[in-house]
């Protein structure tokens, strides 16, 4: 599955993990078995697992691609009048 994240695309098959993390926990990490780590930073925890869900959502759906750029700011939007 490929991801679009700050008009970046990174192609899940190519990391191990996906993980909590961050100095604030409101990160995303997309691992690599040599240590190495791509990092996805968002607002707050709240959005951090938001989004994380909606990628386990997608790849148990088994979609080829998920644009959280798409996303991103509509929920912030919702979020800031209260509709999530």
């Amino acid at each position: 599955m490929y991801i679009k994240y700050l008009d970046n695309i990174h192609n899940l098959s190519n990391y191990n993990s996906v993980v909590k993390g961050g100095a604030k926990n409101n990160c995303i990490h997309l691992q690599k078995d040599n240590g190495h780590f791509h990092s996805m930073e968002f607002n707050d925890e709240k959005s951090r697992d938001f989004i994380l869900a909606e990628i386990w959502s997608k790849i148990v759906k088994k979609n080829d691609y998920y644009d959280i750029d798409n996303i991103i700011n509509d929920y912030y939007i919702a979020n800031k009048y209260n509709v999530v």
